[in-house]
């Protein structure tokens, strides 16, 4: 064997060893020096010749922040120009190099980053160090240049208006790095800004690129079997129209057919589409009453069951239909429908997305502490039995009301995600649910980052993690935001706050704010330095003052006063002020402001006072004790049983606020909050056990209330709506008591008295429904009374009008497990002839039985 014979077998061997030698190194810290700056301009891309647009793609992105951060021209090629190379993709890589049993592994997402450095007797014979990024796909290779951007490089996506780009350092480090996402599908659903994830920023985040944002958009199910008036079908399509209060039996030959006619009609019109997710919906709602639906649910313990035994049957017949499609159905499932069915069979070709849109962001999805997130758990344990084709609908980022309101999640991201990856499920969409396009939102940019970077990577380290993107994105003031989430974290762990993205009344306390507060003003003195900074902070400071600014009271209690204090932390005018200013610097797209969003959220034009004192007037006896604010549009605020002690009003523990109090309101806004009359009240009379107030509704037309305690374990509100205008007025106003739900309830039952009747008219188990999304209506004709049960205590309460025909009345309910309330509220429409009066009574009375049915 000759001498060169001898080099070229060395040169070989070296090659094959050189990767099973660094195989089980994936943390490359400890690797020595591989080239210096000196090097950064004796470098080139190559490619193969006929490379698809995906890996011209990558090609592009390396050139693009290489040339960013080193400050040095690199070119792209498809040949081997002798210089110190980066290779791109799989077609370039040898045996040698990765192994196909290695390159297998990678899946259709993994990667490989890997140098080599020649021996220096093959370096003195011409032979040039090289980077080989590789995955199995072309989709792997670009989340592998994406990686060497952010781990060598340190590029960082952090928001949609700021990507960090830091002057590379005098040295690259040897490379032996291989990934492989947990998740196949990782999806961001939303508008919002810093959510609406696009461009670099979602590929440097390393989100799904294979599959379309849309295909995880829902199509309600019931609407599938409605035609748009007017609307035109093919003979072969034709879709029968169902009336939309119509029951849908999903067991019936005829369903199925209609069905898939519907997705015919959706495969013609998107031909390329794979996925179609189809929302479950309610099932109090539409549910089937027919004896083969109601036996499927009563055997399987899941109202899913109907439904889902239709979608089986329709993916065999459109895989039938269409083989060469490779078509699938996500089924979403939300409140009681996420209970999954004993024993029953699902397709591989359908997955199940379970929504966490009623769990308590501020504990732990797995947290057993609290029965929303236990529940979801349960739902999760059992359909994981069922089939390995699950997704996870994450609810997460901002509030649904106000992206101002606090949200304390972000501590709990990584143990969730965590919980997901160990259930095994396939994917992750994130839903940013917004009942408006806000432009900014509490910590938008941190949360969106650091959920980006989980679903990707969930045992990253977390707080290597966070202290990166607070000090990249807020220079100084980065320390003073750690320190407030450390605070936030500790703050919720200690007072066990529970929190949901549709809460509306604050968690936190004067405290919180406060401190809130001070940190604010540190932030602001420690960014002066630069705009994009200072910026950033005043965004992130917004959120911290409205905190402070909604905060729930200290209150004081004097015998006859009731007084609450508020942190006086910052002005209202200077909120307003600093609020405009980022607004004008939001991303264009939304003309949206938080001006009229908060007011609809708070029913007030204003904020609260920093203090308030107002006079108690309180009545007793024997039955109930009820403090009243006639100062505050005559509110209820304390209702008590004496004998048992139970409170059924929180506004005099937790201040002065719509969503805990009992009155009556003009109307009621989109949020459920109680819009109040502009006039203030005035007594008539008070004593010990009644009191008289009176206000004008509207011109000439006066409401006058009497609140009387009776002798048999009533209380009595008299009504007197007086027209004293020369016209016939239809007057309409809103009775709202906001009754407490406590932590302990579990399930309460609505109840309807028709015809001197009462009928159970909904039972909520909370674990499941915790809130309502809109007002409730009692669809019962002359209902002239409402009850609560709540079941967990065995306490009834009735509440029934008296002397007003039914037709002047319309009754809907309002609850949330999380704000701590339920709200029987009834709407009274009464058309009073000119100088002439309406009279009726509202009788309220707690027992401990039921009514008889």
């Amino acid at each position: 064997m000759t001498r060169i014979d001898g080099i070229i077998i060395g040169f070989l061997l070296f090659f094959i060893l050189f990767p099973f030698l660094l195989l089980a190194q994936t943390d490359d810290t400890e690797m020595r020096e591989w080239i210096d700056a000196s090097s950064y301009r004796d470098m080139g891309i190559v490619i193969p010749e006929n490379a698809s647009p995906t890996l011209q793609h990558a090609a592009e992105i390396f050139k693009k922040y290489w040339e960013a951060c080193t400050h040095r021209p690199i070119a792209i090629s498809t040949l081997n120009q002798g210089l110190i190379n980066i290779w791109l993709g799989a077609e370039l890589c040898t045996k040698e190099w990765i192994t196909p049993e290695e390159l297998e592994e990678l899946g259709d997402e993994g990667f490989i980053i890997r140098t080599y450095t020649p021996a220096r007797k093959y370096a003195q014979k011409g032979v040039a160090k090289q980077l080989l990024i590789c995955g199995k796909t072309d989709i792997g290779t670009l989340h592998g240049v994406y990686t060497f951007l952010e781990r060598y490089l340190n590029v960082a996506w952090l928001s949609a208006s700021y990507i960090h780009k830091p002057s590379l350092g005098y040295r690259l480090k040897e490379i032996d790095y291989k990934f492989l996402p947990h998740f196949e599908y990782r999806v961001f659903l939303s508008d919002l800004p810093e959510f609406k994830m696009e461009g670099d920023r979602k590929e440097g985040l390393h989100l799904s690129l294979s599959v379309q944002e849309d295909d995880f958009i829902p199509i309600p199910i019931y609407p599938c079997f409605y035609t748009e008036e007017g609307s035109k079908n093919t003979a072969e399509l034709e879709t029968k129209v169902f009336h939309p209060q119509r029951p849908i039996c999903f067991l019936s030959e005829e369903t199925k057919q209609i069905f898939i006619n519907f997705m015919k009609k959706q495969i013609e019109l998107h031909p390329h589409r794979k996925l179609w997710t189809i929302d479950a919906g309610n099932p109090e709602i539409n549910s089937c009453p027919c004896k083969n639906c109601q036996e499927q649910v009563e055997t399987t313990k899941s109202p899913a069951a109907p439904l889902l035994k239709m979608l089986n049957d329709v993916i065999v017949t459109l895989d039938k239909l269409y083989p060469e499609k490779d078509l699938r159905f996500c089924l979403s499932l939300k409140y009681g429908m996420r209970k999954a069915p004993n024993n029953m069979q699902i397709h591989n070709k359908i997955f199940i997305a379970l929504s966490t849109d009623t769990c308590d962001v501020a504990h732990a999805i797995d947290d057993p502490i609290s029965q929303t997130n236990a529940c979801f758990i349960n739902d999760l344990k059992g359909w994981r039995n069922l089939t390995s084709n699950l997704l996870i609908r994450y609810y997460v980022g901002t509030n649904y009301y106000c992206g101002l309101f606090h949200q304390p999640e972000l501590f709990n991201f990584q143990k969730n995600i965590q919980t997901f990856d160990r259930y095994q499920v396939r994917g992750i969409i994130i839903c940013t649910p917004s009942q408006q396009l806000f432009p900014f939102t509490e910590f938008g940019a941190l949360k969106s980052y650091l959920l980006a970077r989980l679903i990707w990577d969930p045992d990253l380290i977390w707080e290597e993690e966070v202290n990166h993107f607070l000090n990249l994105y807020y220079g100084p003031a980065g320390v003073k935001f750690a320190e407030f989430l450390n605070y936030q974290k500790d703050f919720v762990k200690k007072n066990n706050v529970k929190c949901h993205i549709y809460q509306k009344v604050p968690w936190w306390n004067v405290d919180y704010a406060s401190n809130a507060g001070k940190i604010i003003q540190q932030t602001i003195n420690m960014s002066f330095f630069a705009q994009d900074i200072y910026n950033h902070v005043l965004q992130t400071s917004i959120p911290l003052n409205y905190s402070a600014l909604i905060c729930p009271p200290d209150i004081q209690i004097q015998e006859d006063r009731f007084l609450e204090m508020r942190p006086a932390l910052i002005q209202e005018e200077d909120f307003w002020k600093s609020l405009d200013k980022i607004e004008s610097l939001s991303q264009k797209g939304s003309n949206l402001s938080y001006r009229k969003v908060i007011p609809d959220l708070i029913c007030s034009k204003q904020f609260p006072e920093r203090s308030s004192l107002f006079q108690k007037h309180a009545l007793e006896n024997e039955y109930y004790t009820l403090w009243v604010l006639p100062e505050n549009k005559g509110a209820i605020i304390r209702m008590q049983d004496v004998s048992s002690g139970m409170e059924y009003l929180s506004a005099f523990q937790k201040g002065v606020n719509p969503y805990s109090l009992w009155n009556e309101y003009q109307d009621i806004s989109d949020t459920g909050c109680g819009i109040p009359f502009s006039m203030d009240c005035i007594v008539k009379e008070a004593d010990n056990n009644k009191i008289t107030i009176e206000r004008e509704i509207r011109k000439d037309v006066f409401l006058r209330r009497k609140i009387i305690l009776g002798d048999n374990g009533e209380i009595i509100l008299e009504y007197t709506c007086d027209n004293r205008s020369p016209h016939e007025e239809k007057i309409s106003f809103y009775i709202v008591p906001r009754f407490i739900l406590n932590e302990d309830d579990k399930t309460i039952e609505v109840w309807s008295n028709n015809n001197q009747k009462w009928e159970r008219a909904k039972q909520i188990a909370l674990a499941y429904q915790p809130f309502t999304y809109n007002l409730e209506n009692i669809h019962k004709e002359n209902i002239t009374g409402m009850g609560i049960y709540y079941c967990d205590k065995g306490v009834f309460l009735k509440l029934e009008l008296q002397q007003l025909p039914a037709e002047h009345i319309d009754c809907m309910f309002d609850y949330s497990y999380y704000d701590g309330y339920i709200a029987p509220i009834m709407n009274i429409h009464p058309t009073i002839s000119s100088q002439q009066t309406c009279s009726f009574s509202l009788h309220c009375q707690t027992q401990k039985q039921l009514p008889n049915l």
